[in-house]
This record gives C-alpha cells, structure tokens and sequence, in this order.
C-alpha cells in the first residue's frame, strides 16, 4: 500500500518594520487608473492578464503575500508600537493572489463620459471600487496589498494600494511599474523593463546607512526644529513648572482647549513616552456631525499657467521650485477660503487667531542616498507656519508664501534627515508618533506632491484588451475616507501634454469662497 505523501506549509517568514516604517499613518493611500479597454474587449481576458502580471510581482516580492501586525513582545528588540510583515511566499504553480479580485460596476457611465467631465474623483464611491477598509485592524491583519479590477464599457478602473506602513508613494509607483512591466512580458522583450537594486527591498539599508554617516550626536542632544519636525513631533524645549517640555506642553494644552470649545469632535489622544515621561500629542479626527461636509474637487494649472505661477512666486529675485509655487498657492489660496468660511459661520472676525500651518511630504531617498527604487518608507516632512491673518491678509504675496516654503524646505538635508533617523530609532515606543491627521477643523493642511513620481513610465501593455498600450488616461486618488476625516491636497503626476492637477477636499462653503478668489482663478481651472 502506497504511502501516502504529506505536503508540509511554508514557514511563515517575518519581515520588522524600520523606523521610518512608522511614520506615517496606518491606512491605505488608494489610488484609481483608468485603463482605456479596446472594442469588445474581454473583460475576463483582461482580468486574467492583470492577474498574470502580478503573480509574477507577487513571486519577486513575496511580502507582498504578507499582513502587517504587531509585533511580539517576546520578539528582541522589541518596543511599544513596532510593526512587522508576516508572509508565506506564494509558489510559482500555485493560484494568483487572492487579494486582487473582479467586479463589474453597474453605473450607466461609460469612459467617453468620464472623460468629458475629467475623471471626478466622486464617480464611484471607496466601497464600491476596492474591497477593503481604509484603515484595517492591525490586531487582525493589514493587507499589505488590496486591489481589484473595476470594469465599465470602454475601460477598466483598476484600483489598488500598498498599506502605508510598508511603502510610502514612490515605492507604491515602482511596484505598480513592475507590476504593469511583468503585464506586458513578452511584448517589451520577455522580461520587465524595470530592473531593481538588489538593495531596493532591503530594510537594513538605512540602518547601515545611519551606522556608517551619522553625525555622533547623543540622542538626548539632537533639538534641531528640522530633525524633529521631520518625524512629525515638536522639538523639546526647557522643561517648566509643571515638568513637562514647553512644545509638547502647549500642544496638550491646546488638546485640552479643543475638548471645551468644541465638545461634538471626536479626540483620538495618542499616549507617548520620551524617556519615561508621558506626553500627549493630539490627533483630531473630525467625525463629528457638528463638522462640515467635505467634498473632493480637481483643479487644473496649464503649461502656460505654471510658467506664471513660479514667475509670480519668484519675484524680488528668490528661485523657487514648480512644487513650492504650486504649494504655496493652494495654501495662500485654501486657507483663505476656509478662514473666511469660519469667519461666515461664526460671526467672529480672525484677527489673532493662532498659525496655520502646511505640512508638505517630502521624498527623502536621495538625502540618505537611497536608490529611487528602495520600496520602504522614506517620507520626511517639511513644516511651515504662518499667522492666520498674514496668511489670509491680501498685501501678503505669493512670493513670500513661497519662500516661507522654500526656508522651510532648506532645513531638510542629509544630515538633518540622518538625525531625525536618529530620533525615530531612538525612541523607547513607537507608539509615539502623532498619526499626521490633518482634521476638518483648524487651520493645518498636508500636501501630498506627486510631480516627481514617475507614473508615465506606467503601461500594461496592449495583450489584446488594453488600447493606448495599457496606459492610464487618469489617475485618481480615492477621497471618499479622506473626506470623512483629513483635510488633504494632491499635486499629481503631470500630465503627458503638460500641466498640473490638483487634488483636495472643501465644504460647499469653503468652494463657493475659493471660485470668487480671482488670484486663484487666474492660475487654476475647475475641473470637476
């Protein structure tokens, strides 16, 4: 009698998160491509290409297979808050992944109508376009990835996501490339055209980056604004009567403020602990019926438009970047529109109404001397404030908007970026770190820039189903969880024919204000 054979299960392997892993917030950036399908196109022929392309994705990244968790205590060198990927690699003869999945919508739009209207970020709702939730219960498993093809006459809208804790928006485009490479396959030669470092997935890269060019400075001893902004904290000050750090202090202080004046919000407190002492740093997430309703619109800058947009902004001589022209005039002209919205509601005129600040991610691969390629986390922040009333102030130009920014934006070096390095893996907890919300209510707004991202390079190929080579007409961010709880702008990639779009969420309120703002008009064009 023949003896029967025992198939063993792969040992599941564990992948711990760096400490710029944990910088940004645990949920899912998700974006929308519109692929543009040919006559007739096999919708089932199409899904089955896709699904093709990333099981071979899937097979040279096999923590793509993974779901993030907390970590083990019993883990070494574990801390409060640390993260890690646990994966099984899939086999090479075994079945596509099984977080990509089909659907077929069944709105009347076809692609000539979305094309018409631009490609509203509110055509279809989150839930109707991509199966998971936008922000997942790490004590049960995160996805590392999410995706599903959406189809409608003439095209597919495919949507996925990397969970944020594992990959910040550069390394989200290099995987869809290869993804979209490994698509194509034969039809570019047999293999993908993107070749990736071998250190590209390497999570000990920085830490033997840090180990080799770090300045040396004690921990305790690193109080540059720069290092800590860039990890999203305050930078300590000298402690006061009641023992806390000045900047922390007022921050809790600020939180406690918020909880009498505006008792409808709902207050996520995040604890922290900085060699042993407790903090509290605020995240307000603005799921209160007292806020308003946030509704997602898309702008256009044209070539011509940019141009005078960065001469504007340069005026008096002071270079700026095409990024801190852009930014400057979405927060000059946002802020504006939503402090006179405040102002309309209340009945209260802001004359010494505290900062507003901007919060403007910034890719920091190249200050750590990363390849562009490196699929980790490297997202640093560059922090600017203003008072309200200079902010909203109409003698208060573009041009010093703008180079608030570019100061700001100077702080960030190599060394700079390796001691907030140092202040990230220095921390007892990872549970420190403030969640980088941007809530409804205040004067805050973080700016997402994609200009740099190479999501032109993007193609699937034609493989029979896909027109324009498998390129994407659009890309479109999935606002519906934004607009519930952050304020949050886009600057996306530009447009093959020249221009910029930009993406953000405002009130009914707020928007009625900004299309009455002429300096904003005669740079920007409404889309949708």
């Amino acid at each position: 009698m023949p003896i029967p054979q025992v198939t063993m299960a792969a040992p599941v392997q564990r992948l711990s998160l760096g400490p710029l892993d944990h910088l940004p917030p645990r949920h899912y950036t998700r974006f929308a491509i519109y692929l543009p399908l040919k006559p007739n196109a096999s919708y089932a022929t199409a899904f089955a290409e896709l699904q093709r392309g990333l099981h071979k994705t899937f097979l040279q990244l096999p923590w793509l297979n993974g779901k993030v968790f907390w970590q083990s205590k019993k883990t070494p060198g574990w801390r409060p808050g640390q993260l890690e990927v646990q994966y099984t690699p899939i086999a090479a003869d075994g079945p596509a992944p099984w977080q990509f999945k089909y659907n077929e919508l069944t709105s009347d739009v076809d692609i000539d109508e979305l094309r018409e209207t631009g490609f509203p970020t509110d055509t279809f709702t989150d839930q109707e376009v991509l199966w998971a939730p936008f922000a997942p219960d790490i004590r049960k498993g995160a996805d590392v990835f999410i995706g599903q093809a959406n189809f409608m006459p003439g095209a597919c809208v495919l949507c996925a996501a990397i969970f944020h804790s594992v990959a910040d928006g550069m390394a989200d485009v290099t995987i869809f490339k290869l993804w979209a490479d490994h698509t194509r396959g034969d039809e570019g030669g047999g293999a993908s055209e993107l070749v990736l470092p071998a250190d590209s997935a390497d999570r000990g890269a920085i830490e033997r980056l840090w180990e080799e060019e770090r300045s040396g400075t004690p921990f305790e001893k690193i109080n540059t604004p720069a290092a800590w902004n860039i990890v999203g904290l305050e930078a300590p000050v000298a402690k006061t009567k009641s023992g806390r750090r000045g900047a922390l202090a007022n921050k809790s202080a600020r939180w406690k403020h918020s909880i009498k004046k505006e008792s409808g919000k709902v207050v996520l407190r995040l604890a922290i602990k900085v060699k042993g002492e407790a903090k509290a740093i605020d995240s307000l997430l603005a799921a209160s019926t007292k806020e308003p309703e946030l509704k997602s619109r898309m702008f256009y800058i044209s070539p011509a438009n940019f141009a005078a947009l960065k001469r504007a902004c340069a005026e008096g001589g002071q270079l700026v970047s095409g990024n801190h022209a852009v930014c400057a005039l979405l927060w000059r002209s946002l802020m504006r529109a939503r402090i006179a919205a405040e102002e309309a509601a209340t009945g209260d005129v802001v004359d010494d109404g505290g900062d507003s600040r901007i919060e403007m991610t910034v890719d920091g691969r190249h200050h750590l001397s990363l390849p562009p390629t490196y699929l980790g986390n490297v997202v640093l922040l560059s922090r600017a404030t203003l008072p309200r009333p200079v902010i909203a102030a109409p003698e208060t130009t573009l041009s010093h908007v703008a180079q608030v920014l570019r100061t700001a934006g100077d702080s960030i070096s190599p060394s700079s970026a390796l001691d907030a390095y140092s202040l990230a893996r220095g921390l007892e907890g990872y549970d420190r770190f403030d969640e980088r919300a941007t809530p409804v209510a205040g004067a805050r707004m973080l700016v997402t820039s994609l200009l740099t991202m190479p999501a032109s390079g993007i193609g699937f190929g034609d493989r029979g189903v896909f027109a324009s080579e498998g390129r994407a007409e659009a890309i479109r961010p999935l606002m519906g969880a934004f607009n519930k709880y952050f304020r949050i702008c886009f600057i996306m990639p530009p447009k093959s024919y020249g221009g910029i779009e930009v993406v953000f969420n405002l009130s009914d309120a707020e928007m009625e204000i900004l299309l009455q703002d002429e300096e904003f008009d005669k740079y920007a064009m409404q889309m949708n």
